[in-house]
C-alpha cells in the first residue's frame, strides 16, 4: 500500500487575505492497491463539489447579456432642409412646435401649395434603438406618384440597427499622445497631452486658520491625504508637494480638489488663476517607480454589429412617462392627421449570438483580461446627423466649449452618403431647377478595430488602474438636413462604454522577496528595484467574495459563464450640467457636549 499523491492542505487566509480558515479532514482508508477487475464492472466516486468548481475556475467562457435603460430627453427643435426650401419627407413627419404659426404662415404664401419649412422635433424614431416606424408613407415606404417617393425604404432586418451599433469589446492598449483640452471657469482653454497628468488652477485660502493652496483639477484626482503630487510648476528646483487635504468643503469635492499647506513659498507660482498639470506620487522617496501614469485606454473590437441581438423587455418600460400627442389634419403640411412621438419609455434587452473565449487575452496592462465591455455607437442611418466627435466627462458641461470643434475631437469612424431629391429651387434664369441633398451615416465597426475609451491613470506601486474620465460621443444634427439655428453644433452626448466584470483583482497588494522562491508568480507582476520585491494583486477565483464585497459570482451552467448587468444608457442635451450640484457643508461645531 502507498500514496504516490502528494497532498498539501492550503490555510484560506494563506490563500486570500481576510480569506477565513475552515477545518479540513482527510479520510484515509487502508485498501490494497491491487484489485481483480470484472469485466463490465467498473465503479468511480465523484466529489460533485470540488469538480464543480474545478470546470468553473478552469473555464474561459462567457455568456454576457444585459439590460438597456434608454433615457432621453428630445431637446433640440429646428426647420429641416436648406435654406432653399423644406425636405419632404422629413418636414411631413417632425413633431411640431407652434403649428399654427406654420400653418397660417404657409396660407399666407403667393401659392399655399407651395411647401414651407415647419419647425419641429425630430421624432423619438430618429434616436431609439429600435425604430418601429415601418409603415410610414412618404418616409418609410414609397408614396406612388410624387417625388421624392420616400426617404428610406424600410427593412425589418434592419430596424435594429438602424440607429445603433453594438459591439463588445475589451481595452487592449494605452496610448499616451492624445491631445487634450480643458476650458475652466474663467473661460480659458488649457491643452496638454494626456501623458502630463492632470490640468488643475490655483486659488488661495485659509482652512482652519492656516494659510493653504486650493488644486481644483479638471477630473478626478485619485489622490489620497499623505500621498504627494509631482507639479509642472517649479518653485526654486522643486515640484514635489505633500497632500493635505482632500476637497474644499464642498459635497462631492475630494474628487477633484486638493490643498497643500502654504508654508510661504520663496516664488510666485503659487497666485491665484494658475494653472498646469499634476502627476500623483504615492512615495515621493521613490519618485521613479511610484509616480503614476496618465493615458488613454483603447477598446479592441471582438464582435461584428450583427452578432447584436436586440429586443424589447417584455413588460418593463423606464421611470419617465411616454410624450405623444395627435397632430390634426389642419396642422400639418400635407393636411395629414398623424400621431407623433417625442420621447419613449422602452428598456431593451441585449445578447449576442455567440458565446465568448477570453484564453490568452491580455488587457491593456499585459494581464489576463477580466473586463468585457459592450462598447455601443451610433449609426444614425437616415442621415439626420455630422460626423461623430469624441471627448471626455471634463469636456460635458452647462457651457458650449471650443473642444467639440477641435479636428482632435474626430472620431475614427468613417461615414457613406446617400442622395435624394432637395427641394426646387429657381435660378437666375427663372427655371426651376432641382436639387439633391446629401445625407450621412456612421460606418459599423469591425473585428480588431480599435476605439478609444477612458482616460486613466496606472500606478506600478498600488497596482491599480483608476479611471478618471469616461469617453464620450457628441452626436450633431446636420445643419443642412435640420437646422437648430442659432446654434448648429449643439448635440447629444452618450457614454461609449458599460462593462462586464470576468473576474477581479484583490482589494490588497501582495509581495514577495526576490529570493524567495515564489510558486506561480503571476506574469503580470512588477519588481521594484527600490524595495527588491515583487508586487501584484492577486485575481480572486470565482464565487469568492472577500470582506470589502470585491469578487463576482455569476451564474455557471454547461460550462460556461453566463454574465448580466443593468445599464442606464443616457442620451444628454449639451447645455445640460451633468455633475451634482454642490453644497457648502460647514465643519461641525463643537461644544462642552463633545
Amino acid at each position: 500500500m502507498n500514496n504516490s499523491n502528494e497532498i498539501i492542505i492550503v490555510k484560506g487566509s494563506a490563500r486570500y487575505a481576510g480569506a477565513p480558515d475552515v477545518d479540513s479532514k482527510i479520510s484515509v482508508e487502508l485498501n490494497s492497491t491491487l484489485k481483480e477487475m470484472t469485466e463490465y464492472d467498473r465503479n468511480l466516486l465523484v466529489d460533485l463539489e470540488n469538480l464543480f468548481d474545478r470546470e468553473r475556475q478552469e473555464c474561459d467562457t462567457f455568456v454576457p447579456t444585459c439590460k438597456f435603460t434608454f433615457i432621453f430627453e428630445n431637446s433640440y427643435s429646428g426647420l429641416t432642409g436648406p435654406k432653399a426650401g423644406p425636405y419632404d419627407p422629413i418636414n411631413r413627419n417632425l413633431y411640431y412646435v407652434n403649428p399654427l404659426y406654420y400653418r397660417l404662415l404657409q396660407n399666407d404664401q403667393q401659392d399655399p401649395s407651395n411647401e414651407i419649412a415647419w419647425g419641429g422635433f425630430p421624432q423619438y424614431h430618429e434616436f431609439d434603438f429600435i425604430r418601429n416606424d415601418s409603415n410610414v408613407v412618404g418616409y418609410t415606404q414609397p408614396l406612388v406618384g410624387q417625388n421624392p417617393q420616400y426617404h428610406i425604404l424600410f427593412d425589418a432586418k434592419e430596424q435594429s440597427y438602424y440607429n445603433w451599433f453594438f459591439h463588445l469589446s475589451y481595452p487592449s492598449e494605452k496610448y499616451f499622445n492624445q491631445s487634450m483640452e480643458y476650458q475652466f471657469e474663467d473661460g480659458e482653454v488649457f491643452t496638454w497631452t494626456v501623458s502630463q497628468g492632470i490640468p488643475f488652477v490655483i486659488s488661495n485660502d485659509k482652512f482652519n486658520g492656516q494659510p493653504v493652496i486650493i488644486f481644483r483639477c479638471a477630473m478626478d484626482h485619485g489622490l489620497s491625504v499623505g500621498e504627494s503630487v509631482e507639479l509642472s510648476l517649479n518653485c526654486n528646483g522643486v515640484n514635489i508637494f505633500d497632500v493635505y487635504r482632500l476637497g474644499d468643503g464642498y459635497t462631492n469635492s475630494e474628487k477633484n480638489v486638493f490643498m497643500i499647506f502654504n508654508i510661504g513659498f520663496l516664488c510666485d507660482i503659487f497666485f491665484d488663476g494658475q494653472k498646469g498639470t499634476l502627476k500623483r506620487v504615492t512615495n515621493k522617496e521613490n519618485l521613479t517607480e511610484s509616480k503614476s501614469e496618465y493615458y488613454v485606454r483603447r477598446h479592441k473590437i471582438i464582435t461584428n454589429y450583427t452578432d447584436a441581438i436586440l429586443t424589447k423587455t417584455a413588460f418593463e418600460n423606464n421611470a419617465f412617462r411616454k410624450n405623444t400627442k395627435f397632430e390634426t389634419k389642419s396642422l400639418t403640411p400635407n393636411l395629414n392627421a398623424r400621431i407623433s412621438l417625442k420621447e419613449g419609455t422602452q428598456s431593451y434587452s441585449l445578447s449576442f449570438k455567440n458565446t465568448f473565449s477570453i484564453n490568452g487575452l491580455k488587457d491593456n496592462l499585459n494581464r489576463p483580461l477580466t473586463e468585457l465591455y459592450v462598447t455601443v455607437v451610433n449609426r444614425g442611418r437616415f442621415g439626420f446627423f455630422d460626423s461623430l466627435k469624441k471627448g471626455w466627462g471634463f469636456n460635458l458641461g452647462p457651457e458650449l466649449n471650443t473642444w467639440w470643434g477641435n479636428p482632435n475631437s474626430d472620431t475614427n469612424i468613417t461615414q457613406t452618403s446617400f442622395n435624394r431629391p432637395g427641394p426646387n429651387i429657381t435660378d437666375s434664369f427663372g427655371n426651376s431647377v432641382g436639387t439633391l441633398m446629401t445625407f450621412y451615416y456612421n460606418n459599423p465597426l469591425e473585428v480588431d478595430d480599435l476605439i478609444d475609451g477612458d482616460l486613466c491613470e496606472w500606478n506600478d506601486m498600488t497596482q491599480e488602474e483608476q479611471v478618471l474620465s469616461l469617453h464620450y460621443h457628441k452626436i450633431r444634427f446636420n445643419p443642412k438636413v435640420f437646422d437648430v439655428s442659432p446654434n448648429s453644433s449643439l448635440g447629444y452626448y452618450y457614454n461609449t462604454h458599460y462593462k462586464f466584470q470576468l473576474r477581479t483583482f484583490s482589494s490588497y497588494i501582495e509581495n514577495a522577496d526576490r529570493n524567495i522562491i515564489i510558486d506561480n508568480l503571476p506574469s503580470y507582476s512588477y519588481y521594484s528595484a527600490y524595495n527588491q520585491k515583487f508586487f501584484w494583486r492577486d485575481i480572486y477565483t470565482y464565487g469568492y467574495i472577500d470582506v470589502d464585497g470585491v469578487g463576482v459570482d455569476n451564474p455557471f451552467l454547461n460550462n460556461k459563464h453566463y454574465l448580466f448587468e443593468d445599464f442606464i444608457f443616457r442620451l444628454i442635451p449639451e447645455g445640460s450640467n451633468i455633475n451634482e450640484n454642490s453644497t457648502l457643508v460647514n465643519d461641525p461645531l463643537i461644544d462642552d457636549c463633545e
